[in-house]
């Protein structure tokens, strides 16, 4: 997926220019065109992330007369102030800001917008420029004055790892960018009895503009709407929620979408897309164990490089002695075959199947390049060692046959560093931990809980780390909780949660015990909710079968591949005028409704839609799935990151800045 702007291209603007890229447009770069060594490439002068641009660098900049801005935010309540900083530091007359975030996104998100979002921040920025160059004019005599033009530039997600054949190349995963991370808010009920609000009305104002900024951003990957070039499809899309977080979204993404035609086809065979969106608090569960899918490994152990979060960091150095190789190796290699290979296997493999592919691709890259690496008969298990064996070889290579294999070999060197790293100890104790549990949960929920009380830290016992045994605790108390089909919360959990939380952060002396119970309050509430809100599935309700845990993204997956036409927890998303006529109010009275009721089993192509991070072992569950799909039917799957037992602890726990402040 090549970088492109609807009206221009950015590499080519970026041609002799300074240019400042953002934490959202860094990622989104890096992932479908090579980032900020591919605008270096293009001839831009020089390159900088806008956030962490400083006074001390002030005066690297002084002479540059054009400026780039590469922007992923909302353009007109967001970061003027860095803007001007950098043009004030400037000598630019010329400035030129591209924004992922497209016209529609920006009108949806400040409703009261009366005028073009892009013309609102150019008149702005050029009328400030005039006033600060005013007072040096005669400095700027013999400079043609251009001003400040912003465009939209349309990455609206980000493919991590595609499929290609003989004639097309389909997404596996998307991943929208960093400025439409979102994770719904568990939907709380009243504590007095009383019937809960309505749940729109428990989102905050900043939760519900995120909420339209993903809308945006999924429209636009979609079908390329508000400006957006090569759209995931051209067909008309039939929508379908499943959750209350996805129930608002598809409220929001539905007047953006092509209308499907009746009957869920149309003569002319374009045919229709189902777009399943579904909310990320539907299941907790499987994003919150430890995996062992070599991609949960590699995301969950490692970490990324910095401003980016789908990426991830490993040192080349560790890898193999070659001063000519980059520093640091990285995953993020959109234009080689090899690299993505590797990816695709990491992400849709089973852990064992992946590394042996990461070898063989590693070493048939090497030897087509020149390495002498010898190979035995019997390879043996893939270890960290091994791999490095492997790659010290690149030191026999040129500069030019190096340069070929360096993607492979970063991503190699980053799955060595999964396996080598000093955490592993502990994701392999919380793998056994999480197996038991899972076992148990087939026997009863009294051993169940018991397995989570077993973990917590005591007072009277000394704990060399009791901050991380409390957040082990929680995490372990959410995938209990998921794991239980009775909707009473256990009291002895909730007490041992209370006394151990109070315990640790008493001895730490950074709250009040007031603050304490309300901090322990709001993350038991949080997970009961998190349990009542998974009990609304119906057919998907996950599940432990044989120790193994069955989510309810590969329930739903597995129920559209077999063939359903409807499916209970999936509720088909229409227009209000449509589903009268469907319902039976139409002229022709509920045969019109029977004639024209869509099924899932008629569109062509799937779309899977997660509010929220998704887990690797989801990913796979999904691909393998489709595998099966009874239409050859390909799936692709969209969210805003890939999760993390830790990332999904504080993202549904709700706390993740209060939870870091307390040392959890």
């Amino acid at each position: 997926m090549p970088i492109h702007s609807s009206s221009n291209s950015l590499l080519e603007a970026c041609a002799g220019a300074c240019v400042f890229v953002d934490r959202s447009a860094s990622e989104a770069l890096r992932w479908t065109g090579g980032g900020c060594a591919a605008i270096i490439a293009a001839g831009a002068e020089a390159v900088f992330h806008l956030e962490t641009f400083s006074e001390a660098a002030d005066g690297s900049i002084v002479d540059f007369e054009r400026l780039v801005f590469v922007l992923g935010r909302n353009v007109v309540t967001e970061g003027r102030q860095e803007l001007k900083k950098v043009i004030a530091a400037s000598a630019a007359n010329d400035v030129l800001v591209f924004c992922l975030v497209s016209e529609d996104a920006h009108h949806a998100m400040v409703p009261n917008l009366t005028q073009s979002a892009y013309s609102n921040l150019g008149m702005a920025l050029e009328e400030w420029m005039t006033t600060q160059r005013t007072a040096t004019r005669e400095a700027s005599v013999g400079r043609p004055w251009v001003g400040a033009q912003v465009r939209h530039l349309s990455l609206p997600a980000v493919p991590l790892v595609s499929t290609s054949s003989a004639t097309t190349t389909s997404p596996v995963l998307l991943l929208l960018p960093r400025s439409a991370h979102f994770h719904p808010r568990l939907p709380l009920r009243a504590s007095d009895g009383a019937s809960s609000p309505p749940y729109r009305a428990q989102l905050s104002a900043t939760d519900r503009t995120e909420l339209t900024r993903l809308v945006s951003q999924l429209a636009e990957t979609l079908c390329g709407g508000g400006g957006g070039a090569n759209p995931l499809t051209k067909d008309s899309v039939q929508l379908y929620s499943c959750g209350p977080a996805a129930k608002l979204a598809c409220q929001q993404l539905l007047p953006m979408l092509p209308a499907a035609p009746a009957g869920g086809s149309s003569s002319s065979g374009s045919g229709t897309t189902a777009v399943l969106v579904v909310d990320r608090n539907m299941d907790l569960v499987e994003p919150a164990l430890h995996s062992d899918e070599l991609a949960a490994r590699v995301f969950g152990l490692l970490n990324p490089p910095a401003p980016h979060s789908s990426d991830r960091l490993a040192s080349m150095a560790d890898a193999c002695a070659v001063p000519s190789l980059a520093p640091h190796a990285t995953l993020a290699h959109p234009d080689s075959a090899e690299a993505q290979q590797m990816l695709h296997a990491i992400l849709t493999k089973p852990a064992k199947e992946a590394l042996l592919d990461v070898r063989r691709i590693l070493i048939e890259t090497m030897q087509h390049a020149g390495c002498k690496v010898e190979v035995s008969a019997a390879l043996g298990k893939v270890t960290a060692p091994q791999l490095h064996g492997y790659l010290a070889h690149l030191k026999e290579l040129d500069a030019t046959k190096l340069a070929q294999v360096a993607p492979a070999a970063e991503v190699a060197a980053v799955v060595a560093a999964a396996l080598n790293t000093a955490a592993s100890a502990h994701w392999d104790r919380m793998l056994s931990i999480e197996k038991v549990l899972l076992l148990s949960a087939e026997d009863s929920r009294e051993a169940l809980l018991g397995q989570v009380v077993e973990q917590l830290p005591r007072p009277s016992v000394p704990c060399a780390d009791p901050a991380a045994a409390v957040r082990d605790a929680y995490a372990l108390a959410l995938v209990a909780y998921g794991l239980t089909a009775n909707a009473n919360v256990d009291k002895l959990i909730e007490a041992q949660l209370r006394k151990a939380t109070s315990h640790l952060l008493a001895s730490l002396k950074r709250s009040t015990e007031k603050e304490i119970d309300f901090f322990v309050s709001n993350i038991i509430d949080r997970l009961r909710a998190a349990k009542e809100t998974a009990a609304l599935l119906k057919r998907a309700s996950p599940k432990a079968a044989n120790g193994a845990y069955i989510g309810a993204l590969a329930q739903l997956a597995a129920a559209v591949a077999d063939g359903a036409e409807a499916v209970p927890d999936l509720e088909l998303e229409e227009a209000e005028d449509k589903g009268l006529l469907k319902s039976g109010f139409g002229m022709f009275g509920s045969m019109v409704g029977m004639a024209t009721k869509p099924k899932l089993s008629e569109a062509r192509a799937v779309v899977l839609v997660v509010l929220g991070a998704v887990a690797p072992a989801e990913i796979r569950a999904v691909q393998n799935a489709f595998k099966k799909d009874r239409l050859g039917r390909h799936v692709t799957v969209i969210a805003t990151r890939i999760a993390t037992p830790l990332s999904t602890l504080h993202a549904a726990l709700d706390g993740e800045d209060a939870m870091r402040s307390l040392g959890l």
